[in-house]
C-alpha cells in the first residue's frame, strides 16, 4: 500500500478534466495528460498545428468554475519557463487555440 503522505502529493483530476481534454482533441489537438504527476505540475500539454503551419503548444491547468490554484501550483509556475493557461470549461480550452497566444492566464 502506498504511503498516505506520498498519495497526497500525487495529482488529482478535476471533475471537468475529461470534457476539457475531449474538447481539445475534437479540434485536432494532440493532448498528453500530466495530471498524475502532482507537485503542482499543470494537467495537460496540448499541441495543434495552426493554419499558418506553426505548432502551438499550451500547458493547461484544469480548474472547475470555482477552483483555485494551490500553493504548490503557484510555486511550480514560478519555476516553469513558459506560461501556464487555466481552463475552466471546454470553451475556454478551445479558445486557447482559436484566440492565438494570449489566452487565459491566472
Amino acid at each position: 500500500m502506498a504511503n498516505p503522505a506520498y498519495r497526497a502529493r500525487l495529482g488529482k483530476r478535476d471533475a471537468n478534466h475529461g470534457e476539457i481534454q475531449e474538447a481539445l482533441e475534437a479540434i485536432g489537438c494532440g493532448v498528453i495528460d500530466t495530471s498524475s504527476l502532482g507537485g503542482g505540475v499543470f494537467d495537460l500539454i496540448a499541441c495543434r498545428i495552426m493554419r499558418n503551419g506553426v505548432l502551438l503548444t499550451r500547458y493547461v491547468e484544469v480548474k472547475t468554475r470555482t477552483g483555485r490554484l494551490s500553493q504548490r501550483q503557484k510555486d511550480f509556475r514560478k519555476t516553469w519557463p513558459a506560461p501556464i493557461d487555466v481552463a475552466r470549461t471546454p470553451a475556454e480550452a478551445v479558445a486557447l487555440f482559436l484566440d492565438g497566444p494570449s489566452g487565459a492566464r491566472e
